[in-house]
């Protein structure tokens, strides 16, 4: 944090090592005692960087999305137009928008981040705003080209510029994708490269152990799309033995928006019966 009290600028930088290492208390404590410690300097670089990182950790990581707007945007009122902070709040901004299914709210506050970010050369800030607007926005809005688009964009930035422990995320977001739309393969080894990740931590060995049962889920089912062929002596109510019975619903049935399903509407429905639920899971990267 360029020209920031030390003091002030380690206790945050301890609270963001801390977070990532999941001790959310301690991180919470570091973040409080920065802010205490920059609200006495009055330096309103310090304070919006203490801020936007309270709000990040003690509101967005916790779930009070209520309070971490108020704290971002506050961040705001004392950050400077160039500022990181600016980038940082930005980013809890559309993170809790997204979380409340905001998307357009949050598509505005993530584009800023990312433009922003990559008008200073904040390039750990813009890598975020791409896999947040492609895993928080435009996945759930089923924009899965323009989603793989970005994260490849992210996957690159990071790269380039040595952020290695941001990398698991495009991967996930990726392997997910093309788990849901049929690209096995690709999908298996983005997931098997999040798990092997040295940054992963145990959120996102499960998300890859997620992916990869979604995936032995689907390549159970090798019929493909369309009704399953009789099973010997199935019998339908009033009906006969080997009667055609309706396909199981795999991981895409119910993750995907039935008019997006590549199976059909009628998958996994019985006469009478509604089908299976669609909803897209919640964005599991957002806060990155």
């Amino acid at each position: 944090m360029n020209g920031a009290d030390p003091s002030v600028a380690m206790r945050i930088d301890e609270s963001r090592a801390l977070e990532r290492s999941g001790d959310m208390g301690a991180a919470l404590g570091q973040a409080q005692k920065a802010l205490e410690q920059a609200q006495a300097s009055g330096e309103g670089e310090h304070i919006a960087a203490a801020l936007a990182q309270l709000a990040h950790i003690k509101n967005f990581r916790l779930g009070n999305y209520d309070r971490a707007r108020e704290l971002a945007q506050e961040a705001l009122t004392w950050a400077a137009p160039d500022a990181p902070a600016r980038c940082r709040a930005w980013l809890t901004l559309g993170n809790c928008a997204a979380e409340g299914h905001s998307l357009d709210e949050a598509e505005i506050f993530y584009h800023q981040t990312a433009d922003l970010a990559r008008r200073i050369g904040n390039h750990a800030h813009r890598a975020r705003a791409l896999h947040n607007l492609a895993n928080g926005v435009y996945f759930p809005r089923g924009l899965f080209d323009l989603a793989l688009s970005l994260e490849d964009e992210c996957a690159q930035l990071v790269r380039r510029h040595g952020l290695e422990n941001l990398l698991r995320f495009p991967l996930f977001t990726t392997a997910r994708i093309c788990q849901l739309t049929g690209q096995r393969e690709r999908a298996r080894a983005g997931a098997g490269r999040t798990g092997r990740h040295p940054g992963a931590r145990r959120l996102l060995l499960g998300y890859h152990a997620v992916v990869s049962a979604l995936l032995t889920l689907d390549e159970g089912d090798d019929h493909g799309p369309g009704p399953a062929p009789p099973r010997p002596g199935h019998r339908r109510e009033g009906g006969r033995a080997g009667a055609e019975r309706p396909r199981p619903p795999t991981s895409c049935c119910l993750l995907l928006p039935r008019r997006q399903c590549p199976c059909g509407p009628d998958v996994g429905r019985r006469r009478g019966e509604p089908g299976p639920a669609r909803r897209l899971p919640a964005p599991a990267g957002a806060g990155a």
